[in-house]
């Protein structure tokens, strides 16, 4: 849009009512605190500030045109909130948001040649957490990361349950063999023993006898813990990940398990080739900011 908007309704609206229009402006001056921040919490998103919402009205004053006449107070007022409220929902309040930040020190620099910061950001709708990674490259030149997440879960879910009892469902049915790690942690170039076949993998401690199940180029973007015995269920929903990673500690016994989306993983058993040209490494240009955004649902 130009910026030239057409306020033909809120025109009519003051002229018929302007008790009404008063509401109407006193309420989109609290939405406005509302949507402000909508872009930082969910950075990936289309927009859905006030200015989308204007450009909403502009298409309506644009449809309706002349018929605008033909609409009375009431009409007028419940467009109008229509369009800027129909996304009230993208908003989110102080007390559900905290967001944490990690920047290069001269630490840092020692280990990792790269001026970097990255905002880590949980942000609470109803039964749904989102999380947002911000990944910033401060550096002057190119910058080479990857970044994964390590996110684990209560398992079994409900009190007197067993681990055993638990399966993971997946939202496709999937045909794949995991990418075993040898005892250093490092990839093996070998197709695993682990094979992930249809929607469902049931879970016991000794299947991650061997580390994690990892496995690259799954087609599901939502994987849930479930239960054999109840309904309850936690659920992951990562969108454009190349990798996942599912873990408990070998030794078994521990009442969680980790679900876990990646942009990249470790290296292959003999990598010695450079960082920028491993499998799963990512690029990011000097001043540049990468997001990334994965979301938690419960029940």
């Amino acid at each position: 849009m130009s910026g030239e908007y057409d306020f033909a309704m809120e025109r009519r609206l003051r002229l018929l009512s302007p008790e009404l229009h008063k509401r109407f402006t006193e309420s989109v001056f609290g939405l406005q605190n509302i949507l402000s921040n909508y872009l930082l919490i969910f950075p990936t998103f289309t927009d859905h500030s006030e200015l989308h919402s204007l450009n909403v009205i502009d298409f309506c004053n644009r449809i309706i045109g002349s018929q605008l006449k033909n609409l009375n107070a009431d009409e007028v007022y419940c467009l109008l909130m229509g369009c800027y409220f129909h996304d009230t929902g993208m908003g989110i309040s102080k007390k559900d948001y905290i967001e944490f930040s990690l920047r290069w020190t001269e630490e840092t620099l020692a280990l990792y040649p790269w001026k970097f910061k990255l905002n880590v950001a949980y942000a609470l709708q109803d039964n749904t957490v989102e999380v947002i990674w911000k990944v910033q490259n401060l550096d002057d030149k190119e910058m080479i990361y990857s970044i994964g997440a390590h996110t684990a879960f209560r398992c079994p879910l409900v009190q007197g349950e067993s681990f055993s009892d638990c399966y993971l469902l997946f939202n496709q049915a999937e045909n794949n063999v995991n990418m075993p790690l040898n005892s250093q942690g490092q990839f093996l170039k070998v197709p695993g023993q682990a094979r992930l076949q249809g929607q469902q993998l049931n879970l016991n401690y000794e299947m991650f006898a061997g580390d994690a199940l990892a496995y690259k180029g799954l087609k599901s973007d939502e994987v849930t813990i479930c239960s054999h015995k109840s309904d309850k269920k936690v659920s992951m929903v990562a969108k454009d990940f190349p990798f996942w990673g599912f873990w408990t500690p070998a030794q078994g016994g521990a009442p969680f398990i980790c679900l876990e989306p990646w942009q990249g993983h470790a290296d292959y058993e003999g990598y010695a080739g450079e960082f920028e040209a491993r499998e799963g490494s990512l690029k990011l240009a000097a001043g540049d900011t990468q997001s990334f955004h994965y979301s938690i649902k419960i029940g």
